[in-house]
């Protein structure tokens, strides 16, 4: 995990939640539709969370707060998996793939 403050984690996840928000969910095979909408959920309650803390914790070293955030990482791995393979097949799911490698990065 790269070690980041509470104040970065939080941008990084908004990046996170944009580039995953900008997936065409259509193109995902079922499990892997659930599998985006379960990690767009553990995204964004993470964020609730930290907007939470207090003001002078966010320079603080950053741990996830949320168990769901915590607990998601199997699934982030999953789904880039799934995504470096479609990539190769030219389907489009660079941001896809950029947002859960970032997700990544904080677990």
């Amino acid at each position: 995990m790269m070690i980041q403050n509470y104040k970065s984690a939080f941008a990084t996840l908004q990046i996170i939640q944009e580039e995953l928000n900008k997936q065409d969910i259509s193109v995902l095979p079922a499990t892997r539709q659930v599998s985006l909408l379960q990690a767009q959920q553990d995204v964004y309650l993470e964020m609730q969370a930290l907007q939470l803390q207090n003001m002078k914790e966010r320079t603080n070293q950053y741990l996830a707060l949320t168990e769901g955030f915590r607990q998601s990482e199997a699934g982030f791995k999953q789904i880039q998996d799934w995504a470096v393979e479609a990539q190769a097949t030219g389907k489009l799911v660079d941001g896809l793939l950029k947002g859960i490698s970032l997700a990544l990065t904080l677990l």
